[in-house]
Protein backbone atom coordinates (compact mmCIF):
# COMPACT_ATOMS: atom_id res chain seq x y z
CA UNK A 1 0.00 0.00 0.00
CA UNK A 2 1.26 3.48 -0.96
CA UNK A 3 1.64 6.06 1.82
CA UNK A 4 -0.80 8.94 2.30
CA UNK A 5 0.14 12.43 0.99
CA UNK A 6 -1.28 15.97 1.24
CA UNK A 7 -2.19 18.16 -1.73
CA UNK A 8 -2.27 21.95 -1.20
CA UNK A 9 -4.44 24.05 -3.61
CA UNK A 10 -4.22 27.88 -3.66
CA UNK A 11 -7.40 29.89 -4.41
CA UNK A 12 -7.26 33.26 -6.28
CA UNK A 13 -7.07 36.50 -4.33
CA UNK A 14 -10.32 37.92 -2.99
CA UNK A 15 -11.04 41.58 -2.20
CA UNK A 16 -12.67 40.63 1.09
CA UNK A 17 -9.45 39.30 2.62
CA UNK A 18 -5.92 40.59 2.46
CA UNK A 19 -4.28 37.21 2.73
CA UNK A 20 -4.31 34.26 0.35
CA UNK A 21 -6.65 31.49 1.44
CA UNK A 22 -5.74 27.91 0.84
CA UNK A 23 -7.84 24.85 0.59
CA UNK A 24 -6.51 21.62 1.85
CA UNK A 25 -7.60 18.48 0.18
CA UNK A 26 -6.64 15.02 1.20
CA UNK A 27 -6.39 12.43 -1.46
CA UNK A 28 -6.20 8.83 -0.68
CA UNK A 29 -4.40 7.07 -3.40
CA UNK A 30 -4.37 3.33 -3.22
CA UNK A 31 -4.25 0.56 -5.73
CA UNK A 32 -8.02 0.38 -6.22
CA UNK A 33 -9.24 4.03 -6.29
CA UNK A 34 -6.17 6.15 -6.83
CA UNK A 35 -7.54 7.68 -10.07
CA UNK A 36 -10.80 8.71 -8.39
CA UNK A 37 -9.04 10.62 -5.66
CA UNK A 38 -6.89 12.50 -8.14
CA UNK A 39 -9.96 13.45 -10.19
CA UNK A 40 -11.77 14.69 -7.10
CA UNK A 41 -8.84 16.87 -6.17
CA UNK A 42 -8.74 18.42 -9.67
CA UNK A 43 -12.49 19.09 -9.65
CA UNK A 44 -12.30 20.82 -6.30
CA UNK A 45 -9.56 23.09 -7.56
CA UNK A 46 -11.45 24.08 -10.68
CA UNK A 47 -14.62 24.81 -8.75
CA UNK A 48 -12.70 26.83 -6.26
CA UNK A 49 -11.02 28.72 -9.05
CA UNK A 50 -14.35 29.41 -10.76
CA UNK A 51 -15.88 30.66 -7.52
CA UNK A 52 -12.93 32.89 -6.96
CA UNK A 53 -13.17 34.46 -10.43
CA UNK A 54 -16.92 34.95 -10.08
CA UNK A 55 -16.45 36.62 -6.72
CA UNK A 56 -13.82 38.94 -8.14
CA UNK A 57 -16.06 39.97 -11.05
CA UNK A 58 -19.02 40.67 -8.81
CA UNK A 59 -16.92 42.77 -6.48
CA UNK A 60 -15.48 44.72 -9.41
CA UNK A 61 -18.98 45.44 -10.75
CA UNK A 62 -20.21 46.52 -7.35
CA UNK A 63 -17.20 48.76 -6.76
CA UNK A 64 -17.81 50.81 -10.00
CA UNK A 65 -19.40 54.21 -9.52
CA UNK A 66 -23.03 54.80 -10.77
CA UNK A 67 -23.39 56.99 -13.95
CA UNK A 68 -23.83 60.71 -13.51
CA UNK A 69 -27.36 62.06 -13.51
CA UNK A 70 -26.37 65.45 -14.95
CA UNK A 71 -27.20 64.45 -18.56
CA UNK A 72 -30.76 63.55 -17.55
CA UNK A 73 -31.21 66.87 -15.76
CA UNK A 74 -30.22 68.96 -18.82
CA UNK A 75 -33.03 70.90 -20.46
CA UNK A 76 -33.79 70.58 -24.19
CA UNK A 77 -33.00 73.38 -26.68
CA UNK A 78 -36.60 74.54 -27.04
CA UNK A 79 -37.05 74.52 -23.23
CA UNK A 80 -34.15 76.94 -22.89
CA UNK A 81 -35.07 79.28 -25.76
CA UNK A 82 -37.41 82.23 -25.27
CA UNK A 83 -38.77 84.78 -27.73
CA UNK A 84 -36.60 87.84 -28.13
CA UNK A 85 -37.78 91.43 -28.34
CA UNK A 86 -37.68 93.01 -31.82
CA UNK A 87 -38.06 96.69 -32.67
CA UNK A 88 -38.80 96.27 -36.40
CA UNK A 89 -42.08 94.37 -36.30
CA UNK A 90 -43.84 97.26 -38.01
CA UNK A 91 -41.49 96.97 -40.98
CA UNK A 92 -41.95 93.18 -40.99
CA UNK A 93 -45.73 93.62 -41.04
CA UNK A 94 -45.52 96.13 -43.88
CA UNK A 95 -43.28 93.91 -46.00
CA UNK A 96 -44.86 90.50 -45.54
CA UNK A 97 -48.50 91.12 -44.73
CA UNK A 98 -51.14 90.60 -47.36
CA UNK A 99 -54.45 92.29 -47.53
CA UNK A 100 -57.10 89.93 -46.35
CA UNK A 101 -60.17 90.00 -48.49
CA UNK A 102 -63.21 89.49 -46.38
CA UNK A 103 -65.81 87.74 -48.49
CA UNK A 104 -69.22 89.22 -48.49
CA UNK A 105 -71.58 87.49 -46.19
CA UNK A 106 -74.35 85.90 -48.10
CA UNK A 107 -77.49 84.46 -46.84
CA UNK A 108 -77.53 80.73 -46.92
CA UNK A 109 -79.92 79.67 -49.58
CA UNK A 110 -80.89 76.14 -50.14
CA UNK A 111 -79.45 74.72 -53.31
CA UNK A 112 -82.13 74.62 -55.95
CA UNK A 113 -83.01 71.30 -57.35
CA UNK A 114 -82.85 72.46 -60.97
CA UNK A 115 -80.50 74.74 -62.88
CA UNK A 116 -80.50 75.99 -66.43
CA UNK A 117 -77.73 74.75 -68.71
CA UNK A 118 -77.00 76.87 -71.75
CA UNK A 119 -73.61 75.43 -72.67
CA UNK A 120 -73.28 72.01 -74.25
CA UNK A 121 -72.44 69.14 -71.91
CA UNK A 122 -68.72 68.84 -72.67
CA UNK A 123 -68.13 72.58 -72.58
CA UNK A 124 -70.07 72.93 -69.32
CA UNK A 125 -68.11 70.07 -67.77
CA UNK A 126 -64.73 71.58 -68.72
CA UNK A 127 -65.65 75.01 -67.34
CA UNK A 128 -67.02 73.50 -64.13
CA UNK A 129 -63.92 71.38 -63.52
CA UNK A 130 -61.63 74.34 -64.09
CA UNK A 131 -63.63 76.64 -61.80
CA UNK A 132 -63.47 74.08 -58.98
CA UNK A 133 -59.76 73.46 -59.52
CA UNK A 134 -58.94 77.08 -58.65
CA UNK A 135 -59.95 76.54 -55.00
CA UNK A 136 -60.40 80.30 -54.66
CA UNK A 137 -63.49 82.36 -53.96
CA UNK A 138 -64.76 84.53 -56.77
CA UNK A 139 -64.09 87.73 -54.81
CA UNK A 140 -60.40 86.81 -54.60
CA UNK A 141 -60.25 86.00 -58.31
CA UNK A 142 -61.78 89.35 -59.17
CA UNK A 143 -59.41 91.20 -56.83
CA UNK A 144 -56.38 89.37 -58.25
CA UNK A 145 -57.31 90.35 -61.82
CA UNK A 146 -57.90 93.99 -60.92
CA UNK A 147 -54.62 94.25 -58.96
CA UNK A 148 -52.47 92.03 -61.24
CA UNK A 149 -51.75 89.72 -58.31
CA UNK A 150 -50.40 86.34 -59.41
CA UNK A 151 -49.84 85.16 -55.83
CA UNK A 152 -53.54 84.40 -55.37
CA UNK A 153 -54.31 83.23 -58.90
CA UNK A 154 -51.31 81.87 -60.78
CA UNK A 155 -50.27 83.11 -64.19
CA UNK A 156 -51.16 79.76 -65.75
CA UNK A 157 -54.64 79.95 -64.23
CA UNK A 158 -55.16 83.45 -65.62
CA UNK A 159 -54.09 82.30 -69.07
CA UNK A 160 -56.55 79.42 -68.78
CA UNK A 161 -59.32 81.82 -67.75
CA UNK A 162 -58.57 83.89 -70.85
CA UNK A 163 -58.75 80.78 -73.02
CA UNK A 164 -61.93 79.44 -71.46
CA UNK A 165 -63.91 82.68 -71.59
CA UNK A 166 -67.32 82.59 -73.22
CA UNK A 167 -67.69 83.22 -76.92
CA UNK A 168 -69.87 86.07 -78.14
CA UNK A 169 -72.74 83.71 -78.91
CA UNK A 170 -72.54 81.94 -75.54
CA UNK A 171 -72.28 85.22 -73.68
CA UNK A 172 -75.29 86.65 -75.47
CA UNK A 173 -77.43 83.63 -74.55
CA UNK A 174 -76.28 83.70 -70.92
CA UNK A 175 -76.92 87.43 -70.57
CA UNK A 176 -80.34 87.18 -72.18
CA UNK A 177 -81.41 84.52 -69.71
CA UNK A 178 -79.92 86.44 -66.76
CA UNK A 179 -81.78 89.60 -67.76
CA UNK A 180 -85.05 87.73 -68.19
CA UNK A 181 -84.56 86.12 -64.79
CA UNK A 182 -83.94 89.54 -63.26
CA UNK A 183 -87.10 90.88 -64.90
CA UNK A 184 -89.06 88.07 -63.23
CA UNK A 185 -87.72 89.09 -59.80
CA UNK A 186 -85.35 86.11 -59.75
CA UNK A 187 -88.23 83.68 -59.70
CA UNK A 188 -86.85 81.79 -62.69
CA UNK A 189 -84.61 78.77 -62.44
CA UNK A 190 -81.02 79.95 -61.80
CA UNK A 191 -78.11 79.37 -64.14
CA UNK A 192 -75.77 76.45 -63.62
CA UNK A 193 -72.36 77.08 -62.01
CA UNK A 194 -70.31 77.05 -65.27
CA UNK A 195 -72.65 79.62 -66.84
CA UNK A 196 -72.46 81.79 -63.72
CA UNK A 197 -68.65 81.60 -63.79
CA UNK A 198 -68.49 82.78 -67.41
CA UNK A 199 -71.01 85.53 -66.70
CA UNK A 200 -68.97 86.82 -63.76
CA UNK A 201 -65.79 86.84 -65.85
CA UNK A 202 -67.49 88.92 -68.51
CA UNK A 203 -68.60 91.41 -65.85
CA UNK A 204 -64.97 92.43 -65.17
CA UNK A 205 -64.19 95.57 -67.13
CA UNK A 206 -61.61 95.08 -69.89
CA UNK A 207 -61.14 91.51 -68.76
CA UNK A 208 -59.20 90.26 -71.80
CA UNK A 209 -56.96 93.32 -71.88
CA UNK A 210 -56.14 93.00 -68.19
CA UNK A 211 -55.19 89.34 -68.49
CA UNK A 212 -53.08 90.08 -71.58
CA UNK A 213 -51.21 92.82 -69.70
CA UNK A 214 -50.58 90.52 -66.73
CA UNK A 215 -49.20 87.80 -69.02
CA UNK A 216 -47.06 90.31 -70.93
CA UNK A 217 -45.69 91.75 -67.71
CA UNK A 218 -44.76 88.30 -66.40
CA UNK A 219 -43.13 87.16 -69.65
CA UNK A 220 -41.53 90.46 -70.65
CA UNK A 221 -38.12 89.87 -69.09
CA UNK A 222 -37.68 86.44 -70.67
CA UNK A 223 -38.89 87.73 -74.04
CA UNK A 224 -36.56 90.72 -73.77
CA UNK A 225 -33.55 88.49 -73.10
CA UNK A 226 -34.40 86.30 -76.09
CA UNK A 227 -34.66 89.28 -78.45
CA UNK A 228 -31.45 90.77 -77.04
CA UNK A 229 -29.56 87.55 -77.75
CA UNK A 230 -30.81 87.50 -81.34
CA UNK A 231 -29.89 91.14 -81.93
CA UNK A 232 -26.46 90.58 -80.40
CA UNK A 233 -25.87 87.65 -82.76
CA UNK A 234 -26.90 89.72 -85.78
CA UNK A 235 -24.68 92.60 -84.68
CA UNK A 236 -21.63 90.38 -84.15
CA UNK A 237 -22.15 88.69 -87.52
CA UNK A 238 -22.42 92.01 -89.33
CA UNK A 239 -19.31 93.35 -87.61
CA UNK A 240 -17.41 90.22 -88.58
CA UNK A 241 -18.45 90.50 -92.23
CA UNK A 242 -17.38 94.15 -92.38
CA UNK A 243 -14.22 94.15 -90.28
CA UNK A 244 -12.70 90.64 -90.54
CA UNK A 245 -9.32 90.70 -92.31
CA UNK A 246 -9.40 86.92 -92.65
CA UNK A 247 -12.66 87.09 -94.61
CA UNK A 248 -11.26 89.81 -96.86
CA UNK A 249 -8.21 87.66 -97.54
CA UNK A 250 -10.42 84.69 -98.44
CA UNK A 251 -12.54 86.81 -100.79
CA UNK A 252 -9.39 88.13 -102.48
CA UNK A 253 -8.28 84.56 -103.19
CA UNK A 254 -11.68 83.73 -104.68
CA UNK A 255 -11.63 86.91 -106.80
CA UNK A 256 -8.10 86.20 -108.05
CA UNK A 257 -8.86 82.61 -109.04
CA UNK A 258 -12.13 83.62 -110.65
CA UNK A 259 -10.50 86.30 -112.79
CA UNK A 260 -7.74 83.87 -113.74
CA UNK A 261 -10.26 81.27 -114.86
CA UNK A 262 -12.29 83.83 -116.83
CA UNK A 263 -9.31 85.79 -118.16
CA UNK A 264 -10.22 85.24 -121.80
CA UNK A 265 -13.86 86.21 -121.32
CA UNK A 266 -14.58 89.87 -122.00
CA UNK A 267 -17.79 89.72 -119.98
CA UNK A 268 -16.45 88.06 -116.84
CA UNK A 269 -12.70 88.55 -116.95
CA UNK A 270 -10.94 91.17 -114.80
CA UNK A 271 -13.92 91.64 -112.49
CA UNK A 272 -13.68 93.93 -109.47
CA UNK A 273 -15.96 91.75 -107.36
CA UNK A 274 -18.44 88.90 -107.39
CA UNK A 275 -21.92 88.15 -106.16
CA UNK A 276 -22.34 86.14 -102.98
CA UNK A 277 -24.38 83.55 -104.86
CA UNK A 278 -21.06 82.39 -106.37
CA UNK A 279 -20.00 80.97 -102.99
CA UNK A 280 -22.53 78.15 -103.11
CA UNK A 281 -21.26 77.10 -106.57
CA UNK A 282 -17.58 76.70 -105.65
CA UNK A 283 -18.08 73.09 -104.62
CA UNK A 284 -19.60 72.27 -108.02
CA UNK A 285 -16.47 73.25 -110.00
CA UNK A 286 -14.33 70.12 -110.15
CA UNK A 287 -10.79 69.48 -111.33
CA UNK A 288 -9.85 67.52 -114.43
CA UNK A 289 -9.48 64.30 -112.44
CA UNK A 290 -12.71 65.07 -110.52
CA UNK A 291 -10.92 64.43 -107.21
CA UNK A 292 -10.71 68.06 -106.13
CA UNK A 293 -13.22 70.87 -106.16
CA UNK A 294 -12.55 74.57 -106.42
CA UNK A 295 -13.69 74.95 -102.81
CA UNK A 296 -11.01 72.52 -101.59
CA UNK A 297 -8.36 74.32 -103.64
CA UNK A 298 -9.34 77.72 -102.20
CA UNK A 299 -9.13 76.37 -98.64
CA UNK A 300 -5.70 74.83 -99.26
CA UNK A 301 -4.50 78.10 -100.78
CA UNK A 302 -5.77 80.10 -97.79
CA UNK A 303 -4.05 77.76 -95.29
CA UNK A 304 -0.82 77.80 -97.31
CA UNK A 305 -0.65 81.60 -97.38
CA UNK A 306 -1.38 81.81 -93.65
CA UNK A 307 1.46 79.40 -92.89
CA UNK A 308 3.83 81.37 -95.14
CA UNK A 309 3.08 84.46 -93.07
CA UNK A 310 4.29 82.64 -89.93
CA UNK A 311 0.98 81.39 -88.48
CA UNK A 312 1.01 77.79 -87.33
CA UNK A 313 -1.79 75.51 -88.43
CA UNK A 314 -3.46 75.32 -85.00
CA UNK A 315 -3.69 79.14 -84.74
CA UNK A 316 -5.23 79.83 -88.15
CA UNK A 317 -8.56 81.56 -87.58
CA UNK A 318 -11.74 80.56 -89.34
CA UNK A 319 -12.21 83.17 -92.07
CA UNK A 320 -16.01 83.09 -91.90
CA UNK A 321 -18.54 83.75 -89.11
CA UNK A 322 -19.80 80.88 -87.01
CA UNK A 323 -22.28 78.87 -89.14
CA UNK A 324 -24.76 78.75 -86.27
CA UNK A 325 -24.68 82.54 -85.92
CA UNK A 326 -25.18 82.89 -89.67
CA UNK A 327 -28.28 80.69 -89.56
CA UNK A 328 -29.72 82.65 -86.64
CA UNK A 329 -29.03 85.94 -88.39
CA UNK A 330 -30.72 84.77 -91.58
CA UNK A 331 -33.80 83.52 -89.71
CA UNK A 332 -34.13 86.74 -87.70
CA UNK A 333 -36.71 88.87 -89.48
CA UNK A 334 -36.68 91.81 -87.08
CA UNK A 335 -40.21 91.13 -85.82
CA UNK A 336 -40.02 92.05 -82.15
Amino acid sequence: MKPLYWTRILAPKSSSSSKNSSVMSTSFNDETDGGTASSLSSTTASETTADGVLTARLETACSSQPPSMEAEKRLGLWQELEETSLDNLDEFTELFSRQVIIPKLREKVEKPEKTVKILDCKRSQNVGIFAKSLHVEWDEIECAIYHCDTSVVSLEAMQKILEIKASDEELMQIRDYAESSLANNNNAIPLDQPEQFLLRISSISFFSERISCIVFQAEFEEHYKGVSRKLKTVKQTCEFLVESEELKHLFSIILTLGNFMNGGNRTRGQADGFGLEILSKLKDVKSADTNTTLLHFIIRTYISQCRKSGIILQEIKLPIPDPGDLDKSVLHDGDL
